[in-house]
């Protein structure tokens, strides 16, 4: 196709009392949505040369975190002093490599404090599908009367493909992630947002100037949070992921290679975001006709299940606009075959996106078709972007350390794409959208 947040106030949304306020350092020091115990500093800092159990700790968590060290051996060298530099610096704290008491209670939470955090979603970590349909799960229990969610799809190796709405109004945004296997970190950004809106709602904030409590009572936003659940599997847990009977097939399909880290395609090795019937039958830029860790369009639009639970859920859901969240690039990409009037609005709204996110646009029409907003916007007629949050990382996956940026850039996005939804639909309240596939 920019860590968990222990100081909240660098997302700009969480607080005790007015959005933008600072919870302690303690109140999200957990390394998932479970409570943990706070593990207490040992009384001297830990820095490059040392060694031990100390060091084995901070080592576990960094890893746990996403902050990749390598080993845990106790022993800390260059590459602990890595993670710990870019844990700190996610953190807004000193970036010089020593663990202090300050980092030690960053990393662990303070001793006596609570660390039982209202955050559901730890977005510092590898995110995988279990732990997605968990904290779904979490979050439907958490808030009965505001989010759900139900099953709209199943991949062919039997995974669940997930809708989650938040919401009470008729009029309907649709954001989704992680078409693309390596892309994960767009399930985290849908996931989180889900998470952080219900927690406004519940509280009456506010998120970049937008009342979140007003804009949910008038309108519905619907995410598929991980629309390649097979995908991203095997990205990130290899061929132990998968029957066995899959292995030579995959491994085939990745070059040969049991390294599935630029993994891009679905488990049949075909591209989802090129899948769609807008442009799909004249794509021929960097595309291969056969299975493939990337760019393959596959033997017809529509062919996959993970597309078929996309577009079952537009039938019923009747969405006025559109996000498709990518994760490379930092930019925005907009109006594929677009009529004048279309362009016009669509343009509009990339501009406005640019905005909030600073995001550069890309020309009118630089997609090659194939896309799921290149279909929207062409096929449908009615506004989409696709939205690229991270840094260009190449093949590979974008680091959860660019989360805090990611997520400031991109925090009021859906509620603006839901308050857009609300004025397109008072202007055609009975237009329809339904989709043969």
């Amino acid at each position: 196709m920019n860590r968990t947040m222990l100081v909240l106030s660098a997302l700009g949304i969480l607080s005790a009392g007015t959005v933008g306020g600072v919870l302690p350092t303690t109140a999200y020091a957990a390394t998932s949505s479970q409570s943990t115990t706070a593990v207490k500093y040992p009384g001297h800092l830990i820095e490059m040369g040392s060694r031990g159990t100390y060091v084995k700790e901070v080592q576990q968590q960094l890893n746990k975190l996403g902050y990749s060290c390598g080993t845990a051996d106790g022993i800390f060298g260059s590459h602990t002093l890595s993670a710990v530099k870019a844990f700190q610096k996610a953190h807004h704290l000193t970036v010089d490599g020593i663990v202090g008491p300050q980092t030690w209670n960053a990393l662990f939470g303070s001793t006596g404090a609570s660390t039982t955090p209202n955050t559901i979603v730890n977005p510092y970590q590898t995110y995988t599908y279990n732990k997605m349909v968990q904290d779904i799960q979490s979050l439907t229990r958490k808030y009965p009367d505001l989010v759900h969610s139900e099953i709209v799809g199943r991949t062919v190796y039997g995974r669940d493909i997930y809708a989650v709405s938040i919401g009470k109004g008729k009029p309907t945004a649709f954001i989704n992630g992680a078409h693309h296997a390596r892309e994960w970190i767009t399930t985290i950004l849908n996931m989180y947002m889900i998470d952080q809106y219900a927690q406004a709602y519940e509280k009456g904030q506010s998120i970049g100037g937008y009342n979140v409590r007003n804009v949910l009572n008038n309108a519905t936003i619907w995410f598929i949070p991980m629309v390649n659940p097979d995908g991203v599997t095997l990205e990130q847990s290899g061929l132990s992921a998968f029957p066995r009977s899959s292995w030579a097939n995959l491994k085939r399909w990745n070059g040969g290679s049991s390294n599935f880290k630029r993994w891009k395609a679905n488990a049949q090795g075909i591209d989802p975001n090129l899948q769609y019937d807008g442009g799909w039958a004249d794509i021929r830029n960097n595309i291969v006709n056969h299975p493939w860790y990337e760019d393959y369009k596959g033997p017809a639009p529509y062919y996959i299940n993970e597309v078929k639970a996309v577009l079952k859920l537009i039938n019923q859901i009747n969405p006025q606009d559109e996000v498709a969240y990518h994760s490379s690039g930092d930019v925005i990409y907009w109006g594929y075959k677009l009529t004048r009037t279309q362009e016009s609005t669509d343009k509009w709204y990339a501009t406005k996106v640019r905005s909030l996110t600073g995001y550069f646009i890309e020309p009118i029409g630089a997609s090659d078709g194939g896309g799921l907003t290149d279909w929207w916007t062409h096929n449908i007629g009615r506004p989409g972007l696709t939205v690229e949050v991270g840094t260009y990382e190449g093949d590979q996956p974008v680091p959860v350390s660019q989360f805090s940026t990611i997520w400031s850039q991109n925090k009021a996005v859906g509620l603006f794409m839901a308050q857009q939804a609300i004025n397109l639909y008072k202007q055609h309240p009975n237009s329809v959208v339904h989709v043969n596939y």
